[in-house]
């Protein structure tokens, strides 16, 4: 950097000022679901972004086994939705991590860049600690395979996991339903593992899948609550 200051935290990753705004935390909201069917349940969450040019990562857990989903919207909001094939009852809790100008605080720390504009506050709750669950170069370890168990309450990146093939055993057709993934908290422990986005019938048998062979991207929400 040509001049400033460096911050660096407890795990010693430093974000630099003046040049660089810093992903933080903008943002964390719940919903309840709705029962929309006898073997469906939803909640989405839906979250004005401060700004058209900020990075977007939202990271989600539910009280239930849940495909996530996460868009940006046409209005500029990120939407994440979570979806349960049992119609159980849950809670969806979303985190939105983006770059944004803080409000300064009556006193703390304030750094501005060259600029002018405020880039960080004591505050601030910048995003560290990222995980990476899963193994993408192992089919049985990453996207629809993927299943882990973490102690606490973590958080995943919503992501589209693949595809399994289910074979209508009236029709004989083959149905694709698609998968994503889910983070599961019950209050001890944290599930990462892949959800169905779609419930399909009792008489339906499992004939294939495609996998997105993907890691999940996971993070310790204890720190952002």
């Amino acid at each position: 950097m040509d001049y400033g200051i460096m911050i660096v935290n407890e795990q010693g990753n430093p974000f630099i000022t003046p040049q660089s705004y810093p992903v933080a935390l903008y943002a964390k909201l719940t919903a309840n679901s709705t029962k929309i069917s006898v073997s469906s349940s939803t909640a989405t969450v839906t979250i004005k972004r401060p700004n058209t040019w900020g990075t977007v990562i939202p990271f989600a857990y539910t009280t239930q086994p849940c495909a996530l989903k996460a868009i940006v919207d046409s209005n500029n909001n990120l939407v994440v939705t979570a979806n349960n094939v049992l119609a159980s009852s849950f809670t969806l809790t979303v985190f939105l991590f983006t770059e944004f100008t803080p409000t300064l605080p009556d006193y703390g720390l304030a750094v501005w860049n060259e600029s002018g504009a405020l880039v960080f506050t004591n505050e601030l709750r910048v995003l560290t600690d990222v995980q990476s669950i899963g193994n993408a170069a192992s089919d049985l370890d990453s996207g629809i395979m993927l299943d882990k168990t973490l102690n606490g309450r973590y958080a995943v990146l919503p992501q589209m996991t693949g595809v399994i093939h289910w074979r209508d055993t009236v029709g004989g057709g083959v149905v694709q339903i698609p998968n994503g993934f889910s983070a599961y908290f019950n209050g001890n422990t944290t599930r990462i593992n892949s959800q169905s986005y779609i419930s399909g019938n009792p008489g339906w048998s499992q004939v294939g899948y495609n996998n997105n062979a993907r890691a999940a991207v996971v993070l310790d929400v204890s720190n952002y609550i």
